[in-house]
C-alpha cells in the first residue's frame, strides 16, 4: 500500500530589508499552499478513492506483524417440538458461544497467512433447555496461545515453544481455524474499480460463501446458497464502505443427523476503504428445522445472530 512521507518541518526565514516584507508574504503563502497539500495526501492515507460514481477498495495484503483482536458473539433460540411414539414436548432451547481472539502474523505469502500466532483469550458456550443450563465443559483451547503453520497442505498447530499439543486443543484449534492458510476472502473478492452504492459485488459474494463454511464448527460443513453482496452506503468522509449481505445456511444433503435444518441471513459488513480490512459483521435470521426420521418426529422455530468485530 502506497505511503505517504509526514509532513516537511518549514522554517521561516527573517529578512531585515523592508522592501522584503512584500516578497516574504509571498513566500509564506506558498509554504501554506504546500502544509496544505502535504496535510491532503495524510488524510487521503486513511481513505480509499472515493469518487462521485462510487468508492474503490485498496487490497492491502497482510504483512508480518500485524495484530488484530476478533471478538464474536453468537446466539440460537429455537422451540424444538418433539414426537417420540406419540409421546408429545416441547422445549424452549438457548445456545450461546463467545470467543475473544487475538492474533500476530509470523509469515505471510501474498495475500494468505501462513505463520500465525493465536492467543484464545476466551472461547465459551452456553446453553439452556427448558430455562435451565446445562452444565458444558470448558473449552481446552479457553486462555491458551498456540503456534499456527500452514505447510504442506496442511496446518500444524504447536504451543508457543513449538511443542506438540495435546489432541483434544490441537482438534478444537483445527476445527476453529478451518480457513487458516487461505487468502482473506474479502482481499481476493474486492472490486479493482469503484463501485456505486447499489451495486451487487458478485466476485465478493463468491469468495464470502466459500468462507462462511470454514467458519462453521460443526462435524458437517453446511452448504451456502443465495449468496448476495451489495454496497449499501459510503462514509461520509470515503473511510469505509458498508456491504448487505444475505446467504442461505443448510444442512448437507449428505448429512446424517436426524434432521435438517436452514437459516436465511441478512445484515451488513463493514469494511475500510484504505486496506480492505473488515471491521464489523452482522448477521440475524430465522432458523427452522425438520426431523428426518418418520420413527422420531421433530421440528424447530427460532432464530439466529451473529456478530463480529475487529480491531487492529
Amino acid at each position: 500500500m502506497r505511503r505517504f512521507l509526514p509532513l516537511f518541518l518549514i522554517s521561516s526565514l527573517a529578512f531585515a530589508a523592508c522592501d522584503k516584507k512584500a516578497e516574504d508574504k509571498k513566500d509564506d503563502k506558498k509554504e501554506e499552499a504546500k502544509k496544505d497539500d502535504k496535510k491532503g495526501d495524510k488524510d487521503d492515507d486513511k481513505k480509499g478513492d472515493k469518487k462521485e460514481d462510487g468508492l474503490a477498495f485498496k487490497a492491502k495484503a497482510p504483512a508480518v506483524g500485524d495484530k488484530v483482536e476478533e471478538k464474536e458473539t453468537s446466539e440460537m433460540k429455537m422451540a424444538l417440538d418433539i414426537d417420540a411414539g406419540g409421546k408429545k414436548q416441547t422445549v424452549d432451547m438457548t445456545m450461546n458461544e463467545s470467543m475473544v481472539k487475538k492474533t500476530e502474523v509470523l509469515a505471510v505469502d501474498g495475500k494468505a497467512v501462513t505463520k500465525e500466532k493465536v492467543t484464545y483469550v476466551e472461547k465459551k458456550k452456553t446453553e439452556t433447555e427448558g430455562g435451565k443450563e446445562k452444565k458444558k465443559p470448558k473449552s481446552p483451547i479457553d486462555g491458551k496461545t498456540y503456534i499456527l503453520e500452514a505447510k504442506d497442505g496442511k496446518t500444524l498447530v504447536t504451543d508457543e515453544k513449538g511443542k506438540k499439543v495435546p489432541k483434544d486443543e490441537e482438534e478444537a484449534v483445527l476445527k476453529a481455524n478451518r480457513a487458516f492458510g487461505k487468502p482473506d476472502p474479502v482481499l481476493t473478492g474486492l472490486p479493482d474499480k469503484a463501485i456505486k452504492v447499489g451495486d451487487k459485488v458478485e466476485k465478493l459474494a463468491k469468495a464470502l460463501e466459500e468462507h462462511f463454511k470454514d467458519m462453521d464448527e460443526s462435524k458437517e460443513q453446511p452448504e451456502i446458497s443465495d449468496v448476495e453482496v451489495k454496497l449499501e452506503s459510503i462514509d461520509k468522509d470515503g473511510e469505509a464502505g458498508v456491504f448487505t449481505i444475505q446467504l442461505t445456511m443448510s444442512s448437507p444433503k449428505s448429512s446424517k443427523e436426524p434432521f435438517s435444518m436452514k437459516i436465511p441471513l441478512k445484515g451488513t459488513m463493514k469494511v475500510r476503504a484504505k486496506d480492505g480490512f473488515t471491521t464489523e459483521v452482522n448477521l440475524k435470521g430465522p432458523l427452522t428445522m425438520e426431523g428426518t426420521d418418520p420413527k422420531f418426529k421433530l421440528s424447530a422455530k427460532g432464530d439466529m445472530k451473529l456478530s463480529i468485530t475487529n480491531t487492529q
